[in-house]
């Protein structure tokens, strides 16, 4: 079965599941240790990143096939490089992510147990 679709459509749609991961990884980081379903939580979400990086694995094994001879070697090199660097740029996004995550996490814990101080009148 021969399916025509663009190319930026592929692409689109990789994105979409690169940023679908990056969220259901950082709301795994975020669910607390000390609830009865957090390991069920923590495993629903990896089973679901699992099939997603699946989905965009099957994405980049796409054959592309053209009518015309513009595509070059060069212009494929290119890709080749687009690619690496976008992948480079979630790897890194991704290792930064982790580390804030928990020192945010520390950081409201901190502020949620002060108390705000209210004035007082006197009447």
């Amino acid at each position: 079965m021969i399916l025509q679709a663009k190319v930026i459509h592929a692409y689109k749609k990789w994105e979409e599941l690169q940023r679908d991961v990056l969220e259901l990884t950082k709301l795994k980081d975020r669910i607390s240790e000390d609830r009865d379903y957090s390991g069920f939580l923590k495993d629903s979400f990896q089973r679901e990143i699992e099939k997603l990086s699946g989905y965009r694995e099957d994405l980049l094994k796409l054959k592309v096939g053209s009518n015309s001879s513009t595509i070059s070697h060069s212009n494929q090199e290119d890709g080749k490089k687009l690619y690496q660097e976008k992948e480079q740029n979630y790897r890194e996004e991704v290792a930064q992510e982790r580390p804030q995550n928990t020192s945010i996490n520390q950081q409201n814990k901190k502020e949620t147990k002060k108390k705000t101080e209210r004035p007082v009148y006197k009447y």
